[in-house]
């Protein structure tokens, strides 16, 4: 969390904490978390903070540094893991042709990779852009270090192996582009579109197109059939709560 504190009276953390002991909600320095990295002189000069979306901005500074630090499997908070990933090591996933996507990435402490992304985070930020300092700057990135212009035929061809990193086709992260977001929250659509996620290991609910669309219980929606199955305590909280779901019954 990047709140100085972490409210562990919440109902939904605790029921989580409780049901997985390997759950660990911690604070960050942010500071020592960019000290010495590329993205220092960015982060130190504040030209995130005035950005239009500031938030974004450090997020995508923050995710960089927390996994060239530890390593890891990063995800954003509007996904649902739909099967284990631990098996998955220096990957990215593409969205398009054109793009791969910051959203959901494996890669191991300082791999080189990473830090080819927070150096061009530090030359190229622009604050009046939403996907300039993540998306764009991972899919340059990647297509520098994988030698091609389009994800799709570099996949189909079976050379995502790139750099020391491997990019997956678009059904691994992404089974559901963010042009058709609108049919993860279509009522009746969700069996239907189940049977396409048999290659996915996560679902990404593109929230920044999706976030004043209400999750309406019981509607056999795409968001409502993968909560129910893999989100459990949190979506039987939420609808206990009345804080997120508006339910049908």
């Amino acid at each position: 969390m990047l709140g100085t504190a972490v409210d562990s009276t919440d109902g939904l953390l605790l029921a989580l904490k409780q049901t997985y002991p390997n759950l660990h909600v911690v604070t960050v320095d942010l500071e020592w978390l960019f000290r010495d990295l590329p993205t220092n002189n960015l982060f130190s000069s504040g030209q995130w903070v005035d950005s239009t979306w500031p938030a974004k901005s450090l997020s995508n500074m923050v995710r960089l540094a927390v996994v060239w630090h530890y390593g890891g499997f990063y995800a954003d908070f509007d996904t649902v893991c739909l099967r284990p990933t631990e098996h998955l090591r220096n990957v990215v996933g593409s969205q398009s042709a054109e793009y791969v996507n910051n959203a959901i990435f494996h890669f191991d402490r300082h791999h080189p990779f990473v830090h080819q992304n927070m150096e061009r985070q530090n030359m190229n930020f622009n604050g009046a852009l939403l996907n300039v300092n993540g998306v764009n700057i991972m899919s340059n990135t990647a297509k520098m270090a994988c030698n091609t212009s389009n994800f799709d035929e570099l996949v189909a061809q079976g050379r995502g192996l790139c750099q020391g990193f491997r990019v997956l086709p678009q059904s691994a992260f992404y089974p559901v582009s963010w042009e058709n977001w609108r049919d993860i929250f279509r009522s009746g659509a969700g069996p239907n579109l189940m049977k396409e996620l048999n290659s996915s290991f996560v679902l990404h609910a593109w929230n920044v197109f999706s976030a004043a669309n209400p999750v309406r219980v019981g509607t056999r929606t795409l968001y409502d059939l993968v909560s129910s199955a893999y989100c459990p305590i949190t979506k039987r909280r939420v609808v206990d709560e009345a804080r997120v779901w508006d339910s049908l019954y």
